[in-house]
Protein backbone atom coordinates (compact mmCIF):
# COMPACT_ATOMS: atom_id res chain seq x y z
CA UNK A 1 0.00 0.00 0.00
CA UNK A 2 1.30 2.89 -1.19
CA UNK A 3 0.76 6.65 0.39
CA UNK A 4 1.63 8.40 -2.79
CA UNK A 5 -0.85 6.77 -5.04
CA UNK A 6 -3.68 7.45 -2.89
CA UNK A 7 -2.75 10.96 -3.04
CA UNK A 8 -5.96 12.99 -4.61
CA UNK A 9 -8.34 10.54 -4.29
CA UNK A 10 -11.58 11.80 -2.64
CA UNK A 11 -11.86 10.83 0.49
CA UNK A 12 -15.93 10.87 0.43
CA UNK A 13 -15.60 7.69 -0.79
CA UNK A 14 -16.34 4.77 1.77
CA UNK A 15 -13.46 2.66 0.44
CA UNK A 16 -10.91 5.46 0.36
CA UNK A 17 -11.73 6.19 3.86
CA UNK A 18 -11.23 2.28 4.83
CA UNK A 19 -7.51 2.31 3.23
CA UNK A 20 -6.89 5.57 5.09
CA UNK A 21 -7.86 3.91 8.50
CA UNK A 22 -5.98 0.80 7.73
CA UNK A 23 -3.18 3.05 6.63
CA UNK A 24 -3.27 4.71 10.28
CA UNK A 25 -3.67 1.33 12.04
CA UNK A 26 -0.12 -0.08 10.43
CA UNK A 27 1.40 3.13 11.43
CA UNK A 28 -0.16 2.20 14.71
CA UNK A 29 2.39 -0.54 14.87
CA UNK A 30 -0.96 -2.85 14.94
CA UNK A 31 -0.12 -6.50 14.12
CA UNK A 32 -4.35 -7.29 13.15
CA UNK A 33 -7.09 -5.21 11.60
CA UNK A 34 -10.52 -6.17 11.59
CA UNK A 35 -12.71 -4.63 9.13
CA UNK A 36 -16.72 -5.29 10.43
CA UNK A 37 -19.47 -4.17 8.20
CA UNK A 38 -23.43 -4.99 8.90
CA UNK A 39 -25.30 -4.03 5.77
CA UNK A 40 -28.78 -3.86 8.00
CA UNK A 41 -27.65 -1.23 10.01
CA UNK A 42 -24.94 0.70 7.35
CA UNK A 43 -22.81 0.26 10.72
CA UNK A 44 -18.67 0.13 9.35
CA UNK A 45 -16.50 -0.74 12.79
CA UNK A 46 -12.68 -0.70 11.78
CA UNK A 47 -10.42 -2.29 14.70
CA UNK A 48 -6.88 -2.64 15.49
CA UNK A 49 -4.72 -3.61 18.46
CA UNK A 50 -1.67 -0.84 17.66
CA UNK A 51 -0.46 1.48 20.01
CA UNK A 52 -3.28 3.92 21.62
CA UNK A 53 -3.12 8.14 21.99
CA UNK A 54 -1.76 9.75 24.88
CA UNK A 55 -3.51 12.96 25.98
CA UNK A 56 -1.71 15.38 23.97
CA UNK A 57 -2.19 12.99 20.55
CA UNK A 58 -6.03 13.25 22.06
CA UNK A 59 -5.64 17.29 22.27
CA UNK A 60 -4.70 16.90 18.63
CA UNK A 61 -6.92 15.34 17.01
CA UNK A 62 -8.50 17.24 14.99
CA UNK A 63 -5.23 18.99 14.42
CA UNK A 64 -4.33 18.53 10.29
CA UNK A 65 -1.00 20.97 10.06
CA UNK A 66 0.72 20.28 13.17
CA UNK A 67 0.15 16.53 14.60
CA UNK A 68 2.05 13.96 15.87
CA UNK A 69 2.61 12.18 13.04
CA UNK A 70 3.31 15.01 10.25
CA UNK A 71 6.28 16.34 13.09
CA UNK A 72 7.55 12.55 12.78
CA UNK A 73 7.37 12.78 8.57
CA UNK A 74 9.32 15.81 9.18
CA UNK A 75 11.74 14.70 10.86
CA UNK A 76 12.28 11.38 9.36
CA UNK A 77 11.19 9.07 12.49
CA UNK A 78 9.26 5.90 12.56
CA UNK A 79 7.04 3.99 14.33
CA UNK A 80 8.41 3.26 17.64
CA UNK A 81 7.34 -0.41 17.65
CA UNK A 82 8.25 -2.49 14.15
CA UNK A 83 10.17 1.09 13.00
CA UNK A 84 7.83 1.23 10.24
CA UNK A 85 7.80 3.93 7.46
CA UNK A 86 4.59 5.91 7.89
CA UNK A 87 1.71 5.33 5.52
CA UNK A 88 -1.18 7.57 6.56
CA UNK A 89 -2.17 11.03 5.00
CA UNK A 90 -0.70 12.77 8.21
CA UNK A 91 -3.93 14.16 9.83
CA UNK A 92 -6.59 13.08 7.16
CA UNK A 93 -7.46 9.78 8.69
CA UNK A 94 -9.50 11.65 10.99
CA UNK A 95 -10.88 14.04 8.34
CA UNK A 96 -12.00 11.21 5.92
CA UNK A 97 -14.49 9.37 8.30
CA UNK A 98 -15.71 12.63 9.26
CA UNK A 99 -17.11 13.25 5.50
CA UNK A 100 -18.86 9.98 5.48
CA UNK A 101 -21.47 10.69 8.64
CA UNK A 102 -23.61 13.12 9.93
CA UNK A 103 -22.69 12.74 13.64
CA UNK A 104 -19.78 11.24 14.81
CA UNK A 105 -18.46 10.71 18.71
CA UNK A 106 -15.51 9.79 19.86
CA UNK A 107 -15.21 7.30 23.14
CA UNK A 108 -12.12 7.13 24.52
CA UNK A 109 -10.04 5.16 27.96
CA UNK A 110 -7.01 4.75 29.67
CA UNK A 111 -5.09 1.65 28.86
CA UNK A 112 -6.47 -1.38 30.47
CA UNK A 113 -9.51 0.09 31.45
CA UNK A 114 -13.08 -0.88 29.71
CA UNK A 115 -14.94 1.89 28.85
CA UNK A 116 -18.06 2.50 30.24
CA UNK A 117 -21.05 4.27 28.85
CA UNK A 118 -23.99 4.96 31.58
CA UNK A 119 -27.64 5.14 30.25
CA UNK A 120 -31.05 5.86 32.31
CA UNK A 121 -33.86 3.87 31.43
CA UNK A 122 -36.91 2.43 32.47
CA UNK A 123 -37.86 6.78 33.09
CA UNK A 124 -40.82 8.55 31.49
CA UNK A 125 -39.90 11.56 32.81
CA UNK A 126 -38.70 14.15 30.20
CA UNK A 127 -38.46 18.14 30.44
CA UNK A 128 -40.64 19.79 27.25
CA UNK A 129 -39.00 23.06 26.08
CA UNK A 130 -40.79 25.73 23.85
CA UNK A 131 -38.38 28.60 22.61
CA UNK A 132 -38.61 30.90 19.55
CA UNK A 133 -35.48 32.45 17.73
CA UNK A 134 -35.63 36.27 17.28
CA UNK A 135 -33.85 38.66 14.61
CA UNK A 136 -33.94 42.14 15.43
CA UNK A 137 -35.47 44.38 12.82
CA UNK A 138 -31.38 45.16 12.21
CA UNK A 139 -30.83 41.65 11.44
CA UNK A 140 -27.80 42.42 13.03
CA UNK A 141 -28.72 40.61 16.58
CA UNK A 142 -30.54 37.24 17.48
CA UNK A 143 -32.12 36.50 20.30
CA UNK A 144 -33.00 32.94 22.25
CA UNK A 145 -36.14 33.17 24.49
CA UNK A 146 -37.23 29.41 26.24
CA UNK A 147 -39.16 28.35 29.20
CA UNK A 148 -38.88 24.60 30.06
CA UNK A 149 -42.00 22.50 31.59
CA UNK A 150 -41.09 19.89 33.90
CA UNK A 151 -42.70 16.73 33.27
CA UNK A 152 -45.44 18.02 31.04
CA UNK A 153 -46.30 18.37 27.71
CA UNK A 154 -47.00 21.30 25.79
CA UNK A 155 -50.46 22.40 24.95
CA UNK A 156 -52.52 25.31 23.72
CA UNK A 157 -52.29 27.17 27.36
CA UNK A 158 -48.38 27.04 27.39
CA UNK A 159 -47.88 28.54 23.85
CA UNK A 160 -50.22 31.38 24.74
CA UNK A 161 -48.50 31.65 27.97
CA UNK A 162 -45.12 32.27 26.29
CA UNK A 163 -46.84 34.15 23.32
CA UNK A 164 -47.47 36.59 25.93
CA UNK A 165 -43.72 36.76 27.39
CA UNK A 166 -42.74 37.61 23.32
CA UNK A 167 -45.21 40.65 23.81
CA UNK A 168 -43.83 41.57 26.58
CA UNK A 169 -40.27 41.35 25.64
CA UNK A 170 -40.78 42.80 22.38
CA UNK A 171 -41.51 45.99 20.83
CA UNK A 172 -43.47 46.34 17.66
CA UNK A 173 -44.91 44.07 15.65
CA UNK A 174 -43.63 40.34 15.42
CA UNK A 175 -43.52 38.15 12.78
CA UNK A 176 -44.13 34.83 13.67
CA UNK A 177 -42.76 32.04 11.80
CA UNK A 178 -43.80 28.28 13.10
CA UNK A 179 -44.77 24.64 12.25
CA UNK A 180 -47.92 23.21 12.20
CA UNK A 181 -47.93 21.68 15.65
CA UNK A 182 -50.84 21.49 16.77
CA UNK A 183 -51.19 23.80 19.81
CA UNK A 184 -50.33 26.44 17.45
CA UNK A 185 -53.71 25.98 14.96
CA UNK A 186 -55.55 25.28 18.43
CA UNK A 187 -58.67 27.47 18.07
CA UNK A 188 -58.21 29.05 21.66
CA UNK A 189 -54.10 30.05 20.09
CA UNK A 190 -55.54 31.52 17.31
CA UNK A 191 -58.25 33.64 19.40
CA UNK A 192 -55.31 34.75 21.02
CA UNK A 193 -53.33 36.11 18.37
CA UNK A 194 -56.95 37.71 16.27
CA UNK A 195 -56.74 39.75 19.96
CA UNK A 196 -53.63 41.07 19.56
CA UNK A 197 -53.22 42.38 16.06
CA UNK A 198 -49.37 43.32 16.85
CA UNK A 199 -48.74 39.35 16.37
CA UNK A 200 -48.46 37.91 12.68
CA UNK A 201 -48.19 34.29 12.16
CA UNK A 202 -47.38 32.35 9.10
CA UNK A 203 -47.45 28.56 9.14
CA UNK A 204 -44.23 26.83 7.65
CA UNK A 205 -45.04 23.40 5.13
CA UNK A 206 -45.85 20.69 6.84
CA UNK A 207 -43.31 17.78 6.83
CA UNK A 208 -40.12 20.43 6.80
CA UNK A 209 -38.22 20.81 10.26
CA UNK A 210 -35.01 21.84 8.00
CA UNK A 211 -37.08 24.96 7.58
CA UNK A 212 -37.30 25.77 11.29
CA UNK A 213 -33.90 27.21 13.02
CA UNK A 214 -35.50 26.35 16.34
CA UNK A 215 -34.79 22.41 15.14
CA UNK A 216 -31.17 23.46 14.99
CA UNK A 217 -31.42 24.72 18.63
CA UNK A 218 -32.47 21.27 19.48
CA UNK A 219 -30.01 19.17 17.32
CA UNK A 220 -27.26 21.28 18.86
CA UNK A 221 -28.32 20.60 22.51
CA UNK A 222 -29.05 17.02 22.68
CA UNK A 223 -25.68 16.30 19.82
CA UNK A 224 -23.16 18.68 21.99
CA UNK A 225 -23.47 19.77 25.34
CA UNK A 226 -26.10 17.08 26.52
CA UNK A 227 -24.67 14.35 24.18
CA UNK A 228 -23.48 11.72 26.80
CA UNK A 229 -25.03 12.96 29.85
CA UNK A 230 -26.94 10.02 32.13
CA UNK A 231 -28.98 11.85 34.28
CA UNK A 232 -31.27 10.26 36.92
CA UNK A 233 -33.51 12.62 38.09
CA UNK A 234 -36.15 15.28 36.60
CA UNK A 235 -34.65 18.13 38.73
CA UNK A 236 -31.57 17.79 36.94
CA UNK A 237 -32.25 17.32 33.84
CA UNK A 238 -34.44 20.13 34.39
CA UNK A 239 -31.19 22.26 35.89
CA UNK A 240 -28.69 20.53 33.44
CA UNK A 241 -31.22 22.00 30.08
CA UNK A 242 -31.46 25.05 31.70
CA UNK A 243 -28.05 25.94 32.32
CA UNK A 244 -27.10 24.98 28.93
CA UNK A 245 -29.70 26.92 26.77
CA UNK A 246 -28.71 29.97 29.00
CA UNK A 247 -25.22 29.82 27.77
CA UNK A 248 -26.59 29.41 24.15
CA UNK A 249 -28.00 32.81 24.62
CA UNK A 250 -25.05 34.69 25.16
CA UNK A 251 -23.53 32.54 21.63
CA UNK A 252 -24.38 35.00 18.90
CA UNK A 253 -22.13 32.86 16.17
CA UNK A 254 -23.99 29.85 17.16
CA UNK A 255 -27.60 31.39 17.09
CA UNK A 256 -26.67 33.10 13.81
CA UNK A 257 -25.57 29.16 12.39
CA UNK A 258 -28.88 28.47 13.07
CA UNK A 259 -30.66 30.28 10.74
CA UNK A 260 -27.74 30.52 7.63
CA UNK A 261 -28.35 26.78 8.61
CA UNK A 262 -31.78 26.19 6.52
CA UNK A 263 -32.79 27.54 3.54
CA UNK A 264 -35.05 30.09 4.39
CA UNK A 265 -34.15 33.11 2.23
CA UNK A 266 -33.62 35.20 5.63
CA UNK A 267 -30.03 37.20 5.63
CA UNK A 268 -28.49 38.12 8.40
CA UNK A 269 -25.89 41.37 8.36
Amino acid sequence: MSTDARIGRRRDRPENVLIELAANSYDADATRVEILSSGESRLIQVKDDGCGMDLDDLKELTTVAKSKKRRMLEKGETTPVFNRKLLGCFGIGVISFLSLGNLIRFFTCKEGCTPIMYQRTRSHQKVSVIASLCVAPSRDHLHLYFRLHPDANINSGLVIDFLRVLLRELDGPIVLLWDRFRPHRAKVTQAFIQRHPELHTHHLPPYAPELNPVENVWSYLKMNPMANLALTDLDTLTTTTRHYGRSLQRKQTLLRSFITHTPLSLRLE
